[in-house]
């Protein structure tokens, strides 16, 4: 059986519940908001443009390219732009700035972003997913 990454949100919750005050935590909880979003995204786009995630988000900076993507497809997909990219620039924060401080404030909101976005996600039909303009990048 394959992964649901919804099941980060269950384990940020669980993690932000558990540590009081230590940002190590905060910053994780940040990642795992992030990736249970980024996951989820992933699964719908490639079961529904019939593609394997390899195919479509085996290279490098897929990330960004799924915001600016978000930002140009339909109502509903720009609705969810704004809390993706505010999730991506946390999780890159928390990941790779360790001179900035994340708190637990940020990983509450991380947290409460992902909600929303995953609530939304599973009210959008396939082929809503299938007109995203979203592609396999060329080979340079």
């Amino acid at each position: 059986m394959a992964f649901d990454p919804a099941g980060f949100l269950e384990t940020g919750r669980f993690l932000l519940a558990q540590a009081p005050g230590n940002e190590a935590t905060f910053r994780l909880v940040c990642g795992r908001a992030y990736y249970a979003v980024y996951g989820t995204m992933r699964s719908r786009l490639c079961r529904a443009k019939g593609v394997s995630q390899g195919d479509l988000f085996g290279r490098a900076g897929r990330h960004g390219d799924l915001s600016r993507a978000l930002n140009l497809g339909s109502a509903r997909f720009k609705s969810l732009g704004f809390q993706y990219r505010r999730l991506l620039i946390t999780r890159v924060k928390s990941d790779c700035n360790c001179s900035v401080e994340v708190t637990r404030q940020e990983a509450e909101r991380a947290l409460e972003d992902a909600d929303w976005v995953a609530s939304r996600l599973t009210g959008i039909p396939e082929g809503e997913f299938r007109s995203l303009l979203f592609a396999a990048r060329q080979q340079p």
